[in-house]
């Protein structure tokens, strides 16, 4: 399997590397924005041994170009990537939905373009009643990235979505 991983240098975007990693993934691409979190997950990858199939893209899911050039060649993507901290993303609903929405537009279109088979979207539960601009961000991902389907498939990839809940230790866990 050769997969690519939004958020890779995230909480859940790391742990679910270094599982892949280990279960013997051909390829596993760690894409995020963030320098030194992907040096830190590369050092933690080298002391292993499961550093060789990794590769690193530094990018930002707002990017679609740059998506699609680190997606080339994968069969699955995991997005992970999202501004979820409540507390921190309160009093900036924009970002939030530049990132949160906009940005997993960009990554179901890049799906698409680099013809990527499957596609899993991570949510919370925080879609389910949202109360926040971060569960309002990821209800609306998760109907566009269903309703992303009906232009997919049969062409393109399989987009589906699962919801989290709150993960104990997690960045921003309200735990």
């Amino acid at each position: 399997m050769k997969i690519l991983v939004t958020g890779a240098s995230g909480f859940y975007g790391r742990a679910l590397c270094r599982a892949l990693l280990t279960d013997g993934a051909e390829r596993v691409v760690l894409y995020s924005r963030s320098e030194s979190r992907q040096a830190e997950c590369a050092e933690e990858l080298h002391r292993a041994n499961l550093i060789d199939a990794a590769r690193f893209f530094l990018g930002d899911v707002r990017d679609q170009a740059r998506l699609e050039e680190a997606m080339w060649g994968c069969d699955t993507v995991v997005h992970a990537a999202a501004l979820k901290r409540v507390d921190a993303v309160a009093y900036d609903p924009g970002e939030v939905r530049k990132t949160n929405i906009m940005g997993s537009a960009c990554v179901t279109a890049a799906a698409i373009a680099a013809r990527v088979e499957r596609v899993l979207m991570i949510s919370s539960d925080k879609a389910v009643a949202p109360e926040n601009a971060y569960g309002v961000s990821k209800a609306h991902m998760e109907r566009e990235a269903v309703a992303m389907n009906a232009v997919a498939v049969p062409r393109g990839p399989r987009i589906s979505c699962a919801r989290g809940g709150n993960v104990l230790g997690s960045t921003g866990s309200v735990v």
